[in-house]
């Protein structure tokens, strides 16, 4: 099992992301974190499922959501480092700066 954890801005984005769904439905974040926490139960178990998208970073898709999760693995310690969240539909730039590439 590898150790799932997220950085501070993949946390930042989180947060954002469930407080734009409360503001259009209440309780409508958790229902996003539930599908966040499903990725999230595979990463640990199955961190190499997702294809690499950029250099060594692996995209993860969120179920029936428009969310992407940009994360690397850390072999040598068995971690999973959850890097941002991100909308599908954002740039390469935009990514790429994300992930300080």
């Amino acid at each position: 099992m590898y150790k799932v954890f997220f950085s501070w801005e993949a946390q930042e984005d989180l947060e954002e992301i469930m407080d734009n769904y409360d503001r259009k439905k209440a309780n409508s974040g958790l229902v996003f974190f539930a599908k966040v926490d499903k990725v999230l139960g595979l990463l640990e178990s199955t961190p190499k499922l997702f294809k690499k998208k950029i250099l060594h970073f692996r995209r993860a898709i969120i179920g029936k959501s428009p969310y992407v999760i940009y994360y690397q693995i850390i072999e040598e310690d068995k971690d999973v480092e959850i890097l941002a969240i991100l909308h599908g539909k954002r740039g390469s730039d935009f990514i790429k700066r994300k992930l300080n590439i």
